[in-house]
């Protein structure tokens, strides 16, 4: 088999029809393989196997984290390229190919594409769109980086084996961790903003704040792990206060910029997401802090739990 597409799925049943009817019909000469894992019991498996008989289903009777769910369709893969994608984006038809391509022309070991904003009429998933992805916008030429989103990834199988997989316990940022460190280790990661995915965000408010405070919660755990830039200001209260309005400032001003910068066109439905956008932020930060805190009280604290998915 030349490569394999995992998807983690939890409570997908609405978006992975379109997710899959993406995927089967890949215009690729290569030869490739689908294999969904679901942890939950909203009838995703049964639609998956119903509408879907070529895609490979393994349910998992307890949730799984991301990572986890990942870990296990890695090791049912028989693929040289291991794809994953996320259950609420759709690929565009040449995403198999074109990362494919990449792989090979820039002798990489792992190739991630663009992040579209799949739902761009809802203000609050223009928002999301923003606080998420702003450093993988269809904008620019391939280029190095030092970390990738595993919702549009394709990595060399036996790379992805040899450092083992993600941090199964890791609610989020499972992989932006485990990308730094595979550059760190020396291993090439490419973006390629010429091919990408339409990534389906929140757009219900509560939803997406509660998901924001969840964020900003697993950064200080990945910081206070020592795998991101500023570890420092997980691991001392005092100082991630005294520098909380200096980088809110700045990713209220950066973000935005780079979303004009790659979409100019699209000025208007940034305005109209800006204060969701603000709120957010704010969101993100609180839960940036109160996890630095908890973490100061008890540093043996590795996970954290959500009540939002």
């Amino acid at each position: 088999m030349d490569a394999s597409i995992v998807i983690p799925a939890y409570k997908s049943k609405a978006t992975i029809g379109a997710c899959l009817d993406a995927l089967v019909a890949q215009e690729t000469g290569i030869s490739y393989e689908i294999i969904v894992v679901d942890s939950s019991a909203d009838g995703t498996g049964a639609l998956v196997g119903e509408r879907y008989p070529t895609v490979r289903m393994i349910e998992s009777p307890v949730r799984l984290f991301s990572g986890a769910a990942r870990n296990v369709g890695a090791e049912w893969a028989t693929g040289r390229l291991l794809f994953f994608i996320d259950s609420d984006c759709i690929a565009e038809p040449r995403w198999i190919e074109r990362m494919r391509a990449s792989i090979e022309r820039f002798d990489c070991s792992a190739v991630s594409g663009a992040m579209l904003n799949g739902n761009p009429q809802h203000s609050i998933s223009v928002s999301s769109y923003v606080m998420e992805f702003s450093d993988f916008y269809a904008y620019g030429k391939p280029r190095f980086v030092d970390y990738l989103p595993t919702g549009n990834i394709c990595y060399r199988a036996d790379v992805f084996r040899k450092y083992g997989g993600f941090d199964p316990n890791q609610r989020l940022y499972v992989d932006l961790m485990f990308n730094k460190m595979l550059s760190a280790s020396g291993e090439k990661l490419l973006f390629n903003p010429e091919t990408g995915v339409r990534h389906l965000h929140r757009n219900s408010l509560g939803v997406y704040l509660g998901h924001e405070h969840g964020r900003g919660r697993a950064a200080a755990i990945a910081r206070r792990k020592g795998l991101l830039v500023g570890a420092s200001l997980a691991r001392y209260p005092a100082l991630a206060f005294l520098a909380a309005p200096g980088l809110f400032g700045r990713k209220a001003a950066v973000f935005p910029y780079r979303f004009l910068r790659a979409y100019p066109r699209e000025a208007g439905r940034l305005l109209r997401a800006l204060p969701y956008f603000y709120l957010a932020l704010v969101v993100w930060h609180h839960g940036f802090l109160s996890e630095v805190v908890a973490g100061r009280q008890d540093t043996r604290k590795e996970t954290v739990e959500w009540t939002a998915n």
